[in-house]
């Protein structure tokens, strides 16, 4: 059993599961940090990922991501987890409305509070890019499995199905989240929030159809030209290829893909309700989490010692152009 998210710590601390990873992402916006006014870091955080050995944010101002900065798709990706995703309300992010995935009764509690951006910005980089490819394939999947026919659509948050189970195993106390809601309230939300959904659904059908193998594969392909429709998926994207530039498409970005198709698997199986089914999936997220401490992007491996960070601009493993060239290639 995955242990239940606990709080509040620092932001330098890296997340145990994926509910202290959605509420570590949507505090860049603010969401569940105390001040919250003088805490909206998506532009900082552009920064701090410039800094970071080879990677190049230039490409988001090419016409090939429509004239926009990074930091404005970062923007809009953690106000959907906060917002749209946990019900945040968009003017009072300490409290909920009615809209979210949380209830409003003040029972539910981010894992984090605010702490020292400047002096810590380069574990926040890094940090980042792991969660948000964590985060990608969680919500990816959790949308197929509630959208229309799909297999959660109707299903609420109890102890004993299959959402339910599968929020508990991501790091949810049950008690926290809205068992008002159902599977297809959940498609809605995510729907609303990340435009690449409904497009997709647009394109190719709502009737479910489609497997998750091959949803997951539409919209990853999809083109950058859609970065602030897209934002969900473009965060992943430029967080990935960097990250397989610096591991040669090894450790890192293997750990990722295993969560991936873990996933595939457990979309394919007739009975999602078991405990027994989320079991391998926690063990691999807690794979991928545990080496966000040891990343080190200078050398692009996995070891303790210097965060490996240098300069915006200044030459090293890779090229200051790996992430542009990467993210052209997959475009």
């Amino acid at each position: 059993m995955v242990e239940v998210s606990a709080g509040p710590k620092e932001l330098t601390q890296p997340p145990k599961n994926v509910k202290e990873a959605i509420d570590w992402l949507a505090s860049i916006e603010g969401y569940g940090v105390s001040s919250w006014s003088s805490w909206e870091k998506s532009e900082e955080l552009e920064k701090a990922l410039e800094k970071l050995n080879g990677f190049d944010t230039t490409a988001f101002r090419n016409h090939e991501f429509g004239g926009v900065t990074l930091s404005e798709i970062i923007r809009i990706f953690a106000r959907g987890l906060g917002s749209g995703f946990l019900g945040y309300d968009g003017m009072n992010r300490g409290e909920f409305t009615v809209n979210g995935l949380m209830r409003k009764d003040g029972e539910y509690k981010s894992a984090y509070h605010d702490r020292n951006w400047e002096q810590d910005e380069h574990i926040y980089a890094k940090t980042f890019l792991f969660l948000v490819c964590l985060v990608f394939y969680i919500i990816t999947f959790l949308y197929w499995m509630c959208k229309d026919n799909g297999r959660w659509a109707n299903g609420t948050f109890t102890v004993s199905n299959a959402p339910g189970k599968f929020f508990e195993a991501m790091g949810y106390d049950q008690s926290q989240l809205d068992q008002q809601k159902n599977g297809d309230t959940i498609a809605d939300r995510l729907t609303d929030t990340f435009n690449g959904f409904s497009e997709l659904q647009a394109a190719y059908g709502s009737g479910g159809s489609s497997s998750y193998s091959t949803f997951i594969e539409k919209l990853e392909e999809d083109g950058p030209m859609k970065a602030l429709s897209f934002p969900l998926t473009n965060c992943k994207r430029f967080c990935y290829e960097y990250l397989k530039s610096k591991q040669n498409g090894t450790e890192i970005t293997k750990a990722i893909d295993s969560i991936k198709e873990e996933l595939k698997s457990i979309s394919t199986k007739n009975d999602t309700s078991s405990t027994n089914n989320f079991s391998a999936l926690q063990q691999k997220i807690t794979n991928l989490l545990e080496k966000i401490k040891t990343f080190n992007p200078t050398t692009g491996s996995s070891e303790p010692g210097s965060d490996g960070l240098q300069k915006a601009g200044s030459s090293g493993p890779g090229g200051a152009k790996t992430l542009v060239n990467g993210l052209l290639r997959i475009g």
